[in-house]
């Protein structure tokens, strides 16, 4: 996605070695990938309850299932199926229909979308390239335990990217139909919401508008988001930190400082870089762009007065 990576994920360079794809060398993981299969082979009724636990011990960290309630975590793993990709083959291809999410058991894929080279048949110039000729070029790696094509389950758009199986894979599937009996309408106006608060940032809004990014990937970023709480007077970010995340506020206010040499700054003639207190759905001053290209750092000292906040790792 052109806005978010979920946490794990990892730049593309070489894929997983087959033993971390595996986990080869540990007795306890191999006996409940075994225990996993085996489930997987049994109608969802006959499946017990500890069979359940067990699925969901090793799926609930994704990132779409960890945003479920404990009931509808384990109604998923009691529907979930398996499938095995081998190693070249396509999971799907973009463009195609989808209504399934799916999480790797074992092995891994990358993940594909049209490379930046100008639009084949110089038609696209300010928008995003579709023409099926393009290029592809791989933009990440998914090992064991990330998950998938969550958008096929939530709405009726194409695949916005080629996955491909760079060694036998294992995958857990979660079909559409499960999804609604289980967790649709629910987890469906939670991402209305979050889509919402996002669109009322005016450079997630512009970008919309322009065509650098799609409604598919501001609904996959709603998704990636985690809430947190902070007290009054509490240091959300520290001049220095590695930036790392995308702060948004959803209630509250922020003031943003930062430590200067006074001797090396001429007195300011116009408003301050931090100006007044933001909130309502703001960016904190760790999201500014220029921050987040190659190991920035934080620009300030962020304190809250008892906000409510969205936060977006960026690596």
């Amino acid at each position: 996605h052109a806005l978010c990576r979920e946490p794990g994920w990892r730049m593309a360079e070489t894929p997983p070695s087959p033993r971390a794809q595996h986990g080869f060398g540990n007795g306890a993981t191999t006996k409940l990938l075994e225990s996993i299969r085996q489930t997987c082979k049994k109608r969802p009724h006959l499946r017990t309850d500890n069979e359940i636990e067990e699925m969901l011990t090793f799926v609930k960290d994704c990132t779409l299932i960890g945003k479920l309630s404990p009931s509808q975590q384990r109604g998923l793993c009691r529907t979930m199926t398996r499938e095995v990709v081998t190693r070249g083959n396509y999971v799907f291809q973009m463009g195609d229909m989808g209504d399934r999410f799916y999480i790797i058991l074992t092995g891994g894929v990358s993940v594909q979308v049209p490379s930046e080279v100008p639009c084949p048949r110089k038609i696209h110039v300010d928008q995003v390239c579709t023409c099926p000729e393009r290029p592809l070029q791989n933009l990440v790696y998914l090992e064991k335990g990330m998950g998938f094509g969550e958008m096929a389950l939530q709405s009726d758009q194409p695949r916005t990217a080629t996955i491909q199986a760079t060694d036998v894979t294992e995958l857990l599937v979660v079909s559409r139909a499960s999804y609604e009996q289980y967790a649709g309408e629910v987890h469906r106006n939670f991402l209305e919401q979050r889509v919402h608060f996002l669109r009322r940032c005016g450079a997630i809004e512009e970008a919309l508008q322009t065509g650098k990014v799609s409604p598919q990937d501001i609904a996959a970023t709603a998704n990636c988001l985690h809430e947190m709480r902070f007290a009054g007077n509490a240091i959300v970010a520290q001049q220095g930190d590695p930036a790392e995340s995308i702060i948004l506020v959803r209630t509250g206010q922020l003031l943003m400082l930062r430590a200067v040499d006074l001797d090396s700054v001429a007195a300011p003639t116009g408003p301050s870089e931090f100006g007044p207190r933001r909130s309502g759905g703001s960016m904190a001053g760790t999201a500014t762009s220029r921050e987040f290209r190659g190991g920035a750092r934080a620009s300030g000292v962020v304190t809250a007065d008892a906000i409510r906040a969205l936060m977006l790792r960026v690596r």
